[in-house]
C-alpha cells in the first residue's frame, strides 16, 4: 500500500525534489518494493528520506527510476543474506549519491558481503553516515576495517559518521582486542572524535 501511495505522491507533484516518507517504523508501515510493478519513479527528486522493510528495496530506489537523486537517508528494518540474490546487487553502479545514511536496528551477518561493496559503487559519495549492529566472527569492524574496505575506496568522502556495534558470540574461543587496540587502529582519523567500549555477557540474551 505504501508503495502505491509514494507512486501517486510523484505522479501528483510532479517537480518534487525533497521527501521525507516515513509513516512508521512498524512492519505493516514499511515501504517495500518487493511486489510493486517498475512504474515508480522521479526525474526531479534530489532527496529522499525513507522507511524500507530490506535491503533490496534500497537497490529497487537506486536502480534508476530516480535519475538526479543525491541524498539518501534510509531507515531499514533488516539486512538479511537473501538480499544477496537480489539481480542488481553484484552490477549496480550508485555514481549520483553524494550523501548517504543507512540505520537498521536488526543485527546483521552480512557486512562485507552486501554493505561494503554496496558502498564501494558510490563513486562520488561525500558525505557518509552508518548506524548498525553487525554479527563479526573474530574481530571486531576498527579502524583498520573501515579505511580498508571503506574509506580507501571513496576517495572524494569528506564526511563520514559511524555508531556501530560489533557482536562476537563464543568470544572465549579466540583472542579479542582490548579496547586501546581497537582506539589505536582510529589513530589516522585526524580531527575526529571516535570512542570505543567493549562490554563482555555470559549469555547471548543479555547483549547490549
Amino acid at each position: 500500500m505504501n508503495a502505491t501511495i509514494l507512486a501517486h505522491i510523484f505522479t501528483t507533484l510532479s517537480n518534487l525534489q525533497c521527501l521525507s516518507f516515513c509513516p512508521s517504523s512498524t512492519w505493516n508501515n514499511l515501504l517495500s518494493f518487493v511486489n510493486s510493478s517498475p512504474g515508480i519513479n522521479s526525474s526531479t527528486l534530489l532527496e529522499l528520506d525513507v522507511h524500507l522493510v530490506c535491503f533490496s528495496d534500497c537497490l529497487y530506489i537506486l536502480d534508476g527510476g530516480f535519475s538526479n537523486l543525491h541524498t539518501l537517508h534510509i531507515d531499514i528494518k533488516c539486512i538479511k543474506s537473501s538480499d544477496l540474490t537480489d539481480r542488481n546487487q553484484g552490477t549496480l553502479s550508485i555514481p549520483n549519491i553524494k550523501c548517504f545514511s543507512v540505520y537498521c536496528e536488526q543485527i546483521t551477518n552480512v557486512y562485507h558481503e552486501i554493505i561494503v561493496p554496496f558502498l564501494r559503487r558510490m563513486s562520488n559519495l561525500e558525505k557518509l553516515s552508518l548506524n548498525l549492529d553487525i554479527s563479526v566472527r573474530n574481530t571486531f569492524i576498527d579502524g583498520n576495517d573501515l579505511k580498508q574496505n571503506i574509506i580507501n575506496h571513496l576517495s572524494l568522502l569528506k564526511r563520514f559518521e559511524f555508531h556501530i556495534c560489533s557482536n562476537i558470540y563464543n568470544s572465549n574461543q579466540i583472542h579479542l582486542q582490548s579496547k586501546e587496540d581497537i582506539q589505536h587502529t582510529f589513530r589516522d582519523f585526524k580531527d575526529d572524535q571516535v570512542i570505543s567500549y567493549i562490554d563482555h555477557f555470559e549469555e547471548r540474551e543479555w547483549r547490549l
